[in-house]
């Protein structure tokens, strides 16, 4: 239910979510432990997890093994689907930057993780729509972190984002949305090299010692 959320245009429940799951996270490892599991289980490229078809892999399982739900024998529609993956990652993206609720201690799940991720995913081969989907939901929700902790090294990888692995991922798109959407945040990126704090993002330790 908190992942399903997280699909609009607004952030500020990703945020709002992720803050109170680290502060849970951080008085309590196994929690956090137990929610990510859940998290890779419901959207296996939050690990980042890419996986082809089996040889003797149908086709229906291959997509529940990628993340599609099935209900009555029916899997899910593809948009459905996406905007499920899309909810994930603004999830993580949102977790990964938030400031820990608990002042003096680290947050068990920080911005160098998201790094981690984005390194991963840009050396496997692209997934159509799939790929772009979680790439710019993870963008757009964590850039402001990324670009304050990394800076001109963040901007290395957009940059490289978009020369070298949007064109891959535009060669094999299936339909228009997912790769454009990418597209023009990374352009917009790039041009302005400006990230402001959105909305929702708190800033300052929410609990003191």
């Amino acid at each position: 239910a908190v992942v399903s959320t997280q699909s609009t245009g607004n952030l500020i429940p990703a945020y709002s979510f992720g803050t109170v799951l680290v502060g849970i996270w951080q008085q309590n490892a196994l929690f956090g432990e137990l929610f990510l599991g859940q998290l890779h289980r419901h959207c296996p490229y939050t690990v980042p997890a890419y996986w082809s078809r089996g040889k003797d892999e149908s086709n229906n399982e291959y997509l529940k093994r990628l993340g599609y739900s099935e209900v009555d024998g029916k899997l899910e529609e593809k948009e459905k689907f996406l905007k499920k993956m899309e909810g994930c990652m603004k999830l993580y993206g949102a977790i990964i930057t938030a400031t820990p609720p608990y002042q003096g201690k680290v947050s068990p799940c920080g911005i160098s993780q998201g790094w981690v991720w984005l390194s991963r995913v840009l050396n496997m081969q692209p997934i159509p729509d799939i790929s772009a989907t979680v790439l710019h939901a993870f963008l757009v929700t964590a850039s402001h972190g990324m670009f304050r902790k990394y800076g001109a090294q963040f901007m290395k990888v957009l940059d490289f984002m978009h020369r070298v692995y949007l064109p891959k991922l535009e060669e094999v798109s299936e339909s228009f949305g997912p790769a454009t959407r990418l597209k023009l945040f990374l352009e917009k990126a790039i041009r302005d090299r400006s990230f402001p704090t959105p909305d929702g993002v708190i800033t300052e330790h929410i609990i003191p010692i």
